[in-house]
């Protein structure tokens, strides 16, 4: 049987490219919602390198006592790890997860590492006053045999309703970006429809470290040109980090971005609670302008009967 060298070189070709050209992937608006509403993430990285566990990984991740007894509007559990494609189950609060697909888009190098990000909608699994909640992630046996070895960080994204909160816009992004890929990179999301006004602003990534060399790393974090944090390395564990800060956004575009000097990892999640700043109402400039002018007529009347008699003043 003669075979077409030629078909044979284009279906090599083509396999060495496929392998070989990075996907930088993204992080895609998951969820944006306006209400008297919290935001809080929480997340658990693991020490080392990712290693065989059996049965996979497992711990608990905790949420404040305010957000407990909120009204839970939107929660995302999430497990990020590193070359493995097929399926995944897990449980919350001892709840077996539905699904078990990766949502996209996912994240490669150039070499050999393809990063992805695990979501589940457990808005329904959060109980009212509970404030710490378990999860377990295994995986099918794969290729690179990872049963699980392969997640290096576990997180939580909630959104709640309190009455007492001001009215804000929650905003998620999720997915997975590549950064540093090479490595002095910057990888940016844009934030649209949120008010101008003051941001709690949340961002996890994993795989991220310190080591090569140590120091040298120096990723920023900024939020519509400002910088807002940085550096990310290892704030949870070796393959893990979570930072919150704060920020002023405009009403048009903010662009997130995080940049870095020598290092590779997995951007996975970027969250802002915008609290809009309220504009005074005309009237009320005018009430406080009026109110200025009668203090400083007082002010003068009152300096002017304090004055002192001086020596050609005449004295009854």
């Amino acid at each position: 049987m003669s075979i077409n060298r030629r078909v044979v070189s284009a279906a090599l070709a083509a396999f060495v490219s496929c392998i070989a050209v990075p996907s930088h992937g993204a992080l895609i608006q998951a969820f944006q919602q306006t209400g008297a509403y919290g935001l809080e993430v929480a997340a658990v990285g693991f020490g080392g390198a990712p290693v065989v566990m059996s049965g996979g990984p497992s711990g608990t991740l905790n949420v404040s006592a305010q957000a407990a007894f909120g009204t839970p509007v939107k929660a995302y559990l999430y497990a990020y790890d590193v070359n493995h494609p097929g399926t995944m189950s897990g449980s919350f609060n001892g709840t077996p997860l539905s699904g078990g697909l990766s949502i996209a888009p996912y994240a490669s190098d150039a070499a050999f590492n393809t990063l992805y990000t695990w979501r589940w909608d457990v808005t329904q699994l959060m109980i009212p006053g509970v404030t710490s909640y378990s999860w377990a992630f295994s995986e099918v046996p794969d290729m690179f045999m990872n049963q699980g070895g392969s997640i290096s960080m576990a997180a939580l994204a909630l959104v709640y309703s309190d009455p007492t909160l001001p009215m804000s816009t929650a905003t998620i992004f999720d997915g997975m970006a590549y950064v540093g890929n090479p490595h002095f990179e910057t990888e940016t999301v844009t934030f649209t429809g949120i008010p101008a006004g003051t941001n709690k602003i949340f961002n996890a990534t994993f795989l991220d470290d310190n080591i090569s060399p140590p120091g040298s790393t120096g990723e920023t974090i900024s939020f519509d040109g400002t910088a807002i944090g940085g550096p990310l390395d290892q704030s949870l564990a070796l393959n893990g980090s979570l930072t919150a800060s704060t920020g002023t956004s405009n009403a048009i575009s903010n662009a997130m971005s995080i940049k870095t000097n020598n290092d590779e990892f997995g951007w996975t999640l970027s969250a802002a609670l915008t609290t809009a700043v309220v504009p005074l109402p005309a009237a009320a400039w005018l009430f406080l302008s009026a109110l200025g002018g009668l203090l400083a007529v007082r002010r003068s009347r009152d300096t002017g009967a304090a004055t002192p008699l001086g020596e050609d003043s005449v004295r009854v």
